[in-house]
C-alpha cells in the first residue's frame, strides 16, 4: 500500500475527546511527530485537510492581548 491510498481510521474516544489517529508511516511522509503542530480547517465540501505548521508558531501566539478599557469607579 503506498501512502497516497485511502487509510481508513476510526474516531475513538480519549479522555473527554475524541482522536484519530494516524498510522505511523503517514506521519513519517508528512514529516510529523509527536507534539507537532498541525492546523484543521473544515472545508465546504465537508472534507478535513489537516496540514503540518512547519517552523510557524500557532495563531494563538501571534494574537494581541486584548485591550480592556479602563474601569470607571460607581462613585464618579
Amino acid at each position: 500500500m503506498s501512502i497516497q491510498e485511502l487509510v481508513m481510521q476510526r474516531i475513538s474516544r480519549w479522555g473527554n475527546s475524541l482522536a484519530l489517529r494516524l498510522p505511523s508511516a503517514v506521519l513519517e511522509a508528512a514529516g510529523l511527530q509527536e507534539g507537532s503542530m498541525v492546523s484543521v480547517r473544515l472545508l465546504d465540501s465537508g472534507d478535513l485537510r489537516l496540514r503540518p505548521h512547519r517552523g510557524r508558531k500557532p495563531a494563538g501566539d501571534y494574537a494581541a492581548p486584548v485591550q480592556r478599557p479602563p474601569t470607571i469607579p460607581q462613585e464618579w
